[in-house]
């Protein structure tokens, strides 16, 4: 005889228990030890639902949110088939079209599939009127310390190491969906008003 003892409910499986004595002995063994598994889960009751909520949230409270825009801009990447464009994302991400902010950086020095120098990418951004300041930091900082140190400055943050940029609005990371473990070395303020 076959019974389906994990579909059953805890009260499910009680019934069956009443008539346990007509069951083969090794159905009854495992009737008992499902019945027991159950009762332990039970009996772990309200403080283990609280102790795994409270982790959630705890949890949930110290990631950062990263939006990635290797997908957010996949029609686009594929349509002009662009390669090393964390740049243009970055910028498309501030609040430009990702083809004019391609074009942005093309007119100020940008190769197609390559990267952009910090300062054909500086000659664009001032060239949008929305470049505010722009520093390399003392120290490098992974994305969490850098918001940490820079929020609430009512502005957004090209930031950037020797390889890669990304953008952080709104204690957001724009970027690659690893970008919250990328050290920052320095970083460009720019307004959100286009």
């Amino acid at each position: 005889m076959r019974l389906p003892i994990e579909l059953h409910t805890r009260e499910g499986l009680m019934q069956l228990w009443s008539g346990v004595q007509h069951y083969p002995k090794q159905l009854q063994l495992r009737l008992k030890r499902e019945i027991d598994r159950r009762n332990r889960l039970r009996h772990l009751g309200k403080p283990f639902k609280l102790v795994l909520l409270l982790l959630l949230f705890i949890n949930l409270s110290y990631s950062q949110i990263v939006i990635d825009t290797n997908e957010k801009y996949y029609f686009e990447i594929h349509s002009i088939q662009e390669t090393e464009d964390c740049s243009v994302r970055a910028l498309a991400a501030s609040g430009y079209d990702y083809y004019v902010a391609h074009d942005i950086l093309r007119r100020h020095g940008r190769q197609y599939r390559q990267g952009v120098g910090l300062r054909s990418f500086l000659r664009a951004l001032n060239s949008t009127g929305r470049l505010l300041d722009a520093n390399l930091l003392d120290k490098p900082l992974q994305p969490k310390q850098f918001i940490k140190e820079f929020s609430g400055q009512g502005c957004m943050f090209l930031v950037f190491n020797r390889f890669h940029t990304f953008l952080i609005k709104d204690n957001k990371i724009y970027g690659n969906a690893n970008d919250k473990y990328t050290f920052i070395a320095g970083y460009i303020e720019i307004t959100y008003s286009k």
